[in-house]
This record gives C-alpha cells, structure tokens and sequence, in this order.
C-alpha cells in the first residue's frame, strides 16, 4: 500500500511540472519621465537619467507566478489577474528614506509600466508618524516612471 501511494504521488509530481510553462518576456524602454517633489508638491519634471533600458521577465501562467524579474524576492507582493500581472517593492532604504516600486504587466498589450518612488518619513518627537490605519506618513521626494513594451522571446534551447 505505501508503495502505491509513493508511485501516485511521484506521477502527480512530474506530471503537474510538464504541464508548468514559462514565459520569457524581453522589455525594452519606450519612454519615462521624472517627477521632483517639496513638501508633496510638484517642482519639476523632466527626463529620467539612464534609466534601466531593458529587463528579462519569466512567468509561470498556470502557477500564476513570476520566476524571475525585476524587485522579484523576499518582501515583493504580487496580484496576478486574467489581463495584468502588479507586483511591488515597499522597502526602508536608510533611516527615513523608504523606495517603493510598483510594476504593472498588462498582459493584454505587453506594456510594462515602472513606477518608482523616494519618500521620507515624516518625524516628529524624534518618532516616525503612522496614519490611523498604522501606515508610515511619508512625503514624496521624486518619483520616477518608465514605460516598457515587452515581447515573447523565445529560447533556442
């Protein structure tokens, strides 16, 4: 009976990983613009500086996953849906500075939107403040948001 059991469950292993799919996705920077903020307020806007001109992207449809691609790891929230794949990056940089990194797949049209985010930590009484709902009250120092058309590359072996 064990021997039955560890054969059906061995044959659902390798069969659920030949039905797994990835897909690679190459991006490449279409257009982007930079956004200076004091006191929360818009001072300026311009062009990003080498902004990051491409990324490699691998996603599992049926896991409804993304192996490998940009701010993927310990910490990063994904939300996948039928036509766009979130993911984003809340992180404390130093001291006050936190960066938050938001990317958006619509999985529809290929576009890949980076939006990037400096903020600090609005102190007083030598303490961080945090809002009713116990989140950090920041203000936005710059933000940064790039727009990516990505393609199916396929793999030659």
């Amino acid at each position: 009976m064990k021997k039955l059991i560890s054969i059906l469950i061995f044959s659902l292993l390798v069969n659920s990983n030949s039905v797994a799919e990835t897909i690679l996705l190459k991006c490449e920077y279409i257009d982007g613009k930079l956004q200076r903020y004091e006191d929360n307020k818009l001072v300026k806007e311009e062009k990003p500086v080498n902004p990051d001109k491409e990324y490699e992207i691998q996603l599992d449809p049926v896991l409804k996953i993304i192996k490998e691609g940009p701010w993927i790891g310990y910490g990063t929230e994904v939300l996948w849906r039928d036509d766009w794949v979130i993911w984003q990056s809340d992180s404390t940089v130093a001291g006050s500075m936190d960066v938050l990194v938001i990317f958006s797949l619509d999985r529809v049209t290929g576009k890949l939107t980076r939006n990037f985010k400096s903020l600090d930590r609005v102190i007083e009484n030598g303490k961080y403040q945090k809002d009713s709902n116990g989140n950090w009250i920041r203000n936005m120092k710059w933000q940064s948001t790039n727009e990516y058309q990505c393609k199916v590359e396929e793999r030659l072996f």
